[in-house]
């Protein structure tokens, strides 16, 4: 089955967002010591205490002005994404970020406009249901798509839906349908595009 379309996750591909400061403001927060899994575990519950639930979306969200206030697009990645463009392949793009944090990161790598679909938490708030909604919104099934993600919950969710994924995790490479890259030009010299 021929890949027909690319959905790629902003903030682990072309963002490269250092989070460790988000870490340790939402840890501080929630008074959790533990890992990243259970800093997410207690903010999810959280969610029911409407005060707590009001300053983690406060801390999201400068966090998420911030990073997208500083973004840019590596030029190699630029020339990627284009070479995608003029071969014909439907461009999607996810984030669990906010719509308003997303379409001013685009603005600043030059990008808006340039996804044929665009997904963010306003629309969505979760990874893998995005992932398949933006599959849909291309008018693709899931197993004409390729999904890249280069953190492991991309890879985890990407798997989970079923796309051919793209991916620098090793715990998921044993999938036939997984194709081990850490860049987006990395992509385009392992991969090769079938489209009309």
């Amino acid at each position: 089955m021929p890949v027909k379309a690319v959905v790629i996750n902003l903030d682990s591909v072309l963002l490269k967002v250092d989070v460790s400061e988000l870490v340790s403001r939402l840890r501080n927060l929630l008074g959790v010591e533990g890992g990243l899994r259970d800093l997410v575990a207690e903010a999810i519950l959280s969610y029911s205490d409407k005060s707590k639930a009001e300053e983690i979306d406060k801390i999201l969200r400068e966090f998420e002005e911030e990073t997208a206030e500083e973004a840019s697009i590596d030029q190699e990645d630029l020339e990627a994404l284009c070479t995608l463009k003029a071969l014909g392949v439907k461009l999607g793009l996810i984030t669990l970020r906010g719509r308003k944090s997303a379409e001013k990161a685009l603005e600043k790598m030059g990008l808006n406009g340039f996804f044929d679909v665009v997904l963010t938490r306003d629309e969505e708030p979760e990874k893998a249901p995005q992932i398949a909604r933006a599959c849909d919104d291309l008018g693709c099934r899931v197993d004409e798509v390729l999904y890249v993600g280069f953190s492991r919950s991309d890879a985890i969710a990407g798997a989970q839906v079923g796309c051919v994924l793209a991916t620098p995790h090793k715990v998921l490479q044993a999938l036939s349908r997984t194709i081990n890259i850490g860049s987006l030009p990395e992509l385009l010299n392992v991969f090769k595009f079938d489209v009309p």
